[in-house]
Order: C-alpha cells, then sequence, then structure tokens
C-alpha cells in the first residue's frame, strides 16, 4: 500500500500514512489532529487571541508542499492524496492554525 508523508514543524512530528484510492488530505489530517491533539492544543495555546478551552473542532490545518523551486504550494483539502502522490509529491507538511477570536 502507498504512503505520504507528513511533517509538521510547529510540534515536531513525522508520520508516513497509508492511502487508497478514494483517501482525500482531510481523512488524513482529521487522523493527524487525533493522534496529535494535546500537543496541537499547546501548540495553539501560545497564542493570545485564543479562546479558553479551545477545541480540535476549532482548530484548522493548512497543508501545503515544497515544489521543485522551493516555493510552497497551498494544497485543498478535499484533494485526493493519490492525485499528489501521481505528481511525485511524496511530502506534506501540515500547519495547525487557530481560529482567532476570545
Amino acid at each position: 500500500m502507498p504512503e505520504m508523508t507528513y511533517v509538521c514543524p510547529q510540534i515536531g512530528s513525522t508520520d508516513y500514512l497509508d492511502y487508497e484510492e478514494d483517501t482525500t488530505f482531510e481523512d488524513q489530517i482529521n487522523e493527524l489532529k487525533e493522534k496529535y491533539l494535546r500537543d496541537i492544543l499547546d501548540y495553539v495555546q501560545q497564542f493570545r487571541n485564543i479562546r479558553q478551552n479551545i477545541g480540535l473542532d476549532q482548530i484548522t490545518v493548512k497543508i501545503h508542499y515544497i515544489d521543485a523551486e522551493g516555493i510552497k504550494q497551498t494544497i485543498g483539502l478535499k484533494t485526493y492524496v493519490k492525485a499528489m502522490a501521481e505528481r511525485h509529491i511524496d511530502k506534506i507538511y501540515w500547519e495547525p492554525e487557530p481560529i482567532g477570536g476570545h
């Protein structure tokens, strides 16, 4: 089964997740959010304008890859993982971002 590499510099993680034909990045990011729940919540709490007791559903995740020219290219969460793999992209960076406000 093929796999995609996911790196999150903010929490210092690297994961290798298997995917199937119909797996989207949203599917895999949701899996990572669950796995790193405590790390993500600790990370976003360092921002000043964050609600107390923020929930995982109030945290968005941006994903991107670095292209051949070294430029960050954003990927939509509804994109199929297989579509990126077919373009020989095998490393995805994900970044948790809190929704602001008190």
